[in-house]
């Protein structure tokens, strides 16, 4: 089945165990401490080997993330 789900998602994580969470034009306006806890929550709502797609132009600093979370997968 296919959802699609207008969140809010800097309010916490409320989806839990999603295949794919598509994610655009948000992080190019985000400090990199906003990143991170935006990425944090983003990340909670994957299940294990879910994937996070975001748009081709976001500047994120992933270097906190690809570690623990590549590990998972």
């Amino acid at each position: 089945n296919t959802y699609f789900i207008n969140e809010d998602i800097e309010k916490g994580k409320s989806l839990v165990n999603q295949d794919l969470i598509i994610f655009r034009n948000k992080f190019i306006y985000l400090t990199e401490g906003a990143q991170n806890k935006m990425l944090n929550n983003l990340f909670e709502c994957l299940k294990i080997g879910g994937k996070l797609i975001i748009g081709i132009k976001e500047n994120i600093f992933l270097h906190h993330f690809i570690r623990p979370y590549m590990m998972l997968a």
